[in-house]
C-alpha cells in the first residue's frame, strides 16, 4: 500500500537496478561504495544497497527493503495497482497452501517478496543481483532461479572464512567443510578477494560461473582507535571469531563448530602463554596483547567464552578494541598480528605490509591449501608459535 500512495504516473522506461543484499545494516560502508564505483555502477541507473543508513548520492539508493525501492523507481501507478492484485492472491494461495503443507511454512522469508522478484524480472528491470555470504535466510529466493530469469545472479565474498565454518569426522577420517547450503548456490559471477578462493568453490560448492578477483574487501569504518604506542611497546593484535552456543549449532544443522568455545579459549590462552614467557626472557620489552572481535556479541554467542573475556580485561591482560575499529588503522599499528584461520584480517595484515600468523590452536584444520599467500605462515600447534613468536620480536 506504501507504493501505491508513493507512485508516479510516469516513470522512465528502459531503466534497471542492480540490488546488493546480505550486508550487515549497522556497518559502516565505505569500502563496499568504492567496489560498487568500481566494478557495478556502469551497468546499471540504480544501485540498491539492502542498508538501515539511510544515505543517498546519484546512483546509490540505500533502502532496508530493496525490492520494495525497485519497485518503487521503477513501476509506475497501473504496475503497482497489478502487483498489489498479484501479491494480494499469491498471498491467499500461499496461506491455503500452508495449511495443506505446514512444512511449506519453512520458506516464511521469502514468501512476500516472490511476486515483487517476479514482477520485476519479468518487467526486466533487474540488471543484477548481488549477494553474500552474510545472511544464507535472506537469499533463497535468488539462489534458487526464477523461472526465464532476465538478471545475473552474483556472490560477493566479502570475507573469506569459509572452510573450517564447522567440520566432522567420516570414517575416521576429520573434514573440515564450510555450511552445507552453499552446495545449493546457483551463481552467474563470482567477486571473490583472490583466484584461489573461486578455484575452491567450483571444486566444492557450485556449478560453473565466471569468476572476477577484487582484492581485500573489507569494511572501512571511520572509528579510530589510537594503540598510544611507546618505545618499548611490543604491540601483538588478535583476531578472533565469537563462538556460537551449541543451540544454534544444533538449530541450524551445524554438528560441530569449528569456532567454538574450547578453540577460541586455547587461541587467546596460548598466546597469552607465550607473551609471559617473553616478558620473562625480555624485560626491556613490553608485549601488548589486544583482541578485536569480529561482531559485537549477541544473543547467539557462548557466554563461557564471553566471561573468559572479560575476566582478562578484569586482569588487565589484554585489551579489547572496538568491534567497529577501522581494521587498516588497527593493522598498522601492530606488530604482529594472528588470526584465528582463515579471518580475512590476516591478509589485511599481509595487504599492509605487517607480519601475520594464522594459528589453528587445536590443529583441525587438514586442508590448508585455501590460502594462497606464501608470506601469511599457518601454525597448528604451541610450540611453533612460541618459536615463531620468538623469532619475530625479539
Amino acid at each position: 500500500m506504501k507504493l501505491v500512495i508513493k507512485f508516479n504516473l510516469a516513470k522512465k522506461k528502459n531503466r534497471k537496478s542492480t540490488i546488493l543484499l546480505g550486508i550487515p545494516t549497522e556497518v559502516e560502508d565505505i569500502s563496499l561504495i568504492e567496489f560498487i564505483n568500481k566494478d557495478v555502477i556502469h551497468k546499471s541507473d540504480y544501485n540498491i544497497i539492502q542498508s538501515g543508513i539511510n544515505r543517498h548520492s546519484q546512483y546509490l539508493v540505500f533502502d532496508r527493503f530493496p525490492l520494495l525501492k525497485a519497485c518503487e523507481l521503477h513501476l509506475d501507478f497501473f504496475m503497482l495497482l497489478i502487483l498489489l492484485l498479484r501479491h494480494l492472491s499469491y498471498s491467499l494461495y500461499s496461506i491455503a497452501k500452508i495449511i495443506l503443507n505446514p512444512s511449506i511454512s519453512l520458506l516464511h522469508r521469502d514468501l512476500p517478496w516472490v511476486q515483487l522478484a517476479s514482477f520485476l524480472n519479468k518487467k526486466e528491470f533487474i540488471n543484477e543481483v548481488i549477494i553474500t555470504n552474510s545472511l544464507f535466510l535472506e537469499q533463497s529466493l535468488w539462489t534458487n532461479s526464477l523461472i526465464n530469469k532476465n538478471f545475473s545472479l552474483s556472490m560477493l565474498w566479502y570475507s573469506v572464512n569459509i572452510p573450517p565454518l564447522y567440520w566432522h569426522i567420516i570414517d575416521g577420517v576429520k573434514k573440515s567443510e564450510a555450511h552445507p547450503g552453499y552446495s545449493f548456490l546457483n551463481i552467474d559471477n563470482s567477486y571473490s578477494w583472490f583466484s584461489e578462493q573461486d578455484v575452491f568453490f567450483k571444486e566444492r560448492f557450485f556449478k560453473p560461473f565466471n569468476s572476477k578477483v577484487i582484492g581485500c574487501f573489507y569494511f572501512k569504518s571511520s572509528t579510530i582507535f589510537d594503540f598510544q604506542k611507546k618505545d618499548n611497546d611490543i604491540c601483538v593484535t588478535l583476531f578472533d571469531v565469537t563462538p556460537i552456543n551449541n543451540r544454534w549449532c544444533f538449530d541450524n544443522n551445524i554438528p560441530y563448530l569449528y569456532y567454538n568455545e574450547n578453540t577460541m579459549t586455547k587461541f587467546v590462552e596460548d598466546v597469552l602463554q607465550i607473551q609471559k614467557s617473553f616478558s620473562i626472557t625480555h624485560p626491556e620489552k613490553n608485549v601488548r596483547i589486544f583482541l578485536k572481535h569480529k561482531r559485537e556479541y549477541t544473543s547467539i554467542h557462548d557466554k563461557k567464552y564471553i566471561q573468559f573475556i572479560s575476566n582478562l580485561i578484569s586482569d588487565q591482560k589484554i585489551t579489547i578494541l572496538p568491534d567497529n575499529a577501522n581494521l587498516h588503522q588497527v593493522v598498522i599499528q601492530s606488530d604482529l598480528t594472528i588470526s584465528i584461520p582463515f579471518t580475512s584480517t590476516a591478509y589485511i595484515s599481509e595487504k599492509s605490509g605487517v607480519p601475520a600468523i594464522f594459528y589453528d590452536p587445536n590443529n583441525l584444520l587438514e586442508n590448508q591449501t585455501y590460502y594462497s599467500s606464501k608470506k601469511l605462515l599457518f601454525i597448528s600447534n604451541i610450540t611453533d608459535l612460541h618459536n615463531t613468536f620468538f623469532k619475530m620480536l625479539s
